[in-house]
């Protein structure tokens, strides 16, 4: 335990932590030997008073923030605080422990966030810019868009725009039946899954006698150019059932990873980046967006973001490490880098 004590403390003394506007912001923290989080509305008037607040705390296990901002952040029942509204907030979380390793949960942990951006982006037109990526240390990622014109929306605004994203009001038999949005998608998604099916003969996800009658209506010329401009008519009922169907499964399939409640809650608290994982021993780590398109380079952020260079632990048990490969580390005095240290301590 005293190693660890150590790395906790060297790591708050050197590491910086990732609060803006850390005067409204609720701070909350998990202690050690509790079940949950029991240290609520905190206040602090600076990053460096929290980290040095974290040096003389070992005791303390994960470090919160708010992502609204309050009056008075001290208070500690939420209504008495005078909420000046939240930061817009999505998160991605995919439990690492369903998938072989942490590479291949890497990979679509990243794809899911890549999917999210390009919506925000691209179908809801928010900008690129305003938006701050974060390894959470454990499940997933973060994403904040930090706008003030935004801090006012409702939950029931913020809810729809949620309920758009993984398709929750969607009406598949309405498909194609409008302009824009989740419209726009499947009739993209259509063109390009029967180019598909006339091209390899394979069905594509769709029933065999769905892909057997795409297929033999796109040897005309004739269909394919009308189908190529988005007039879907000639497919009969069962066809257009099926394409409906296997587009809508595999679209909110995407997004299935957002959990709702986060963007909605106005007084949810987040992982202070750059704070120490109670669990894994990782650091949660600020990245930029474009981050996402290099899922592997993630992985040395990570490690950078607690240090890489040498110290000796001594574990007390036989231990797993967890992270880009699995491997038992016996119980014993070792020299590893300071980002395994912490990792390994914390199993």
């Amino acid at each position: 335990m005293s190693d660890l004590i150590e790395l906790k403390k060297y790591h708050y003394a050197n590491k910086e932590l990732a609060v803006s506007k850390i005067q409204r912001r609720e701070i909350a923290f998990a202690y050690q030997g509790d079940e949950g989080i029991k240290g609520r509305a905190k206040y602090f008037e600076t990053i460096e008073e929290l980290s040095k607040h974290l040096q003389s705390k070992p005791t303390i296990e994960a470090v919160y923030a708010s992502t609204a901002y309050y009056l008075d952040p001290q208070m500690y029942s939420p209504g008495k605080r005078g909420h000046l509204g939240y930061d817009l907030v999505f998160d991605i979380d995919l439990d690492p422990s369903t998938f072989n390793n942490r590479i291949d949960w890497m990979y679509e942990v990243c794809y899911t966030t890549s999917m999210l951006v390009d919506v925000l982006v691209n179908e809801l037109d928010f900008k690129r810019e305003t938006m701050s990526l974060d390894f959470s240390g454990g499940k997933g990622f973060h994403i904040t868009i930090e706008d003030e014109s935004l801090r006012d929306l409702t939950k029931e605004q913020r809810a729809d725009l949620v309920d758009y994203i993984i398709g929750t009001k969607v009406v598949r038999s309405q498909l194609a039946k409008g302009k824009g949005g989740w419209n726009k998608k499947y009739t993209q998604y259509v063109k390009d899954i029967t180019s598909l099916v006339a091209l390899t003969g394979e069905p594509m996800g769709l029933p065999k006698a769905t892909a057997k009658k795409i297929s033999d209506l796109m040897k005309s010329a004739a269909n394919r150019n009308t189908v190529s401009q988005g007039h879907f008519g000639l497919f009969d009922e069962k066809v257009t059932k099926s394409l409906q169907s296997a587009f809508y499964n595999s679209e909110i399939k995407k997004f299935s990873a957002i959990d709702k409640p986060v963007t909605t809650d106005k007084h949810r608290i987040l992982r202070v980046p750059g704070s120490i994982h109670a669990k894994t021993g990782l650091v949660s780590t600020r990245l930029k967006v474009s981050t996402i398109d290099e899922p592997e380079s993630i992985f040395e952020q990570i490690k950078l973001a607690a240090g890489a260079d040498e110290v000796e632990i001594t574990l007390e048990k036989d231990t797993l490490e967890d992270f880009t490969e699995k491997k038992w580390w016996l119980a014993g005095t070792h020299k590893v880098p300071r980002w395994l240290a912490l990792h390994l301590l914390h199993q």
